[in-house]
C-alpha cells in the first residue's frame, strides 16, 4: 500500500511541475520545450474545437488557452533576453483578429473569409521566430515585458477586445451568435 501510495504522489508531482510550467511567469524555456509546450496546448484544447461541440465553447476555451500562450511567450522572449513587448502585441492581435472571425462561416462575404482563412498562417509566421531565435547564455530572469506587469489585468483587457471584435465583425458580416 505505501508503494502504491508513492507512485501517486510520484504522478501528481509530475503533474504539477507541468501545470507550473504551463501557468507560471518565472523560469525560461526553450526553442524545443515551446514547441513541445504549444503542441501539448494544442492537443489539450483542440478536442473541445470540434465541429460537433459548440463554437461558443470553443470561443471560450481558446481565450483561456491564450492566457498560457502569453506566459509561453514571456518566458521564450527571456530566454534569448528580450523583454518580449512585440512578440505579445503581436501574437495578441493574431489572437483578437482570430476571435473576431471566430463565428464567420461560408455564407459570408469574401472580405471577412479572407481574414478568416489569413490568421491561422499569420499566427504560424509569428510563431516561428520564436522557434528559430538561440537561447542566450546566463539570461536574465526578470525580463518581463511592460504589459504583463499585471497578466491577469492584460489578458482580461484583451479578452474584452476580442469580445467586442467577435460581436463587431459578426454584425458587419450578418452572423447572429445568439
Amino acid at each position: 500500500m505505501k508503494q502504491m501510495w508513492q507512485e501517486i504522489k510520484e504522478i501528481f508531482a509530475g503533474w504539477k511541475s507541468i501545470i507550473r510550467f504551463m501557468f507560471s511567469f518565472d523560469d525560461i524555456i526553450t526553442r524545443k520545450q515551446f514547441a513541445i509546450a504549444l503542441l501539448l496546448l494544442y492537443v489539450l484544447f483542440q478536442p473541445i474545437n470540434v465541429e460537433k461541440y459548440s463554437l461558443k465553447l470553443s470561443y471560450i476555451t481558446e481565450l483561456i488557452a491564450f492566457y498560457c500562450v502569453l506566459l509561453l511567450v514571456q518566458k521564450r522572449c527571456r530566454d534569448f533576453s528580450s523583454k518580449g513587448t512585440f512578440w505579445i502585441l503581436a501574437v495578441t492581435i493574431m489572437m483578437i483578429a482570430g476571435k473576431g472571425c471566430h463565428f464567420i462561416d461560408n455564407s459570408v462575404t469574401d472580405f471577412w473569409m479572407n481574414i478568416n482563412k489569413a490568421v491561422t498562417p499569420l499566427q504560424i509566421i509569428i510563431f516561428l521566430p520564436l522557434l528559430l531565435i538561440p537561447s542566450k547564455p546566463n539570461p536574465d530572469m526578470n525580463l518581463r515585458s511592460p504589459l504583463l506587469k499585471y497578466p491577469l489585468l492584460y489578458t482580461a483587457v484583451c479578452w474584452v477586445l476580442a469580445i467586442c471584435a467577435t460581436l463587431t465583425v459578426n454584425h458587419y458580416a450578418g452572423v447572429t451568435i445568439f
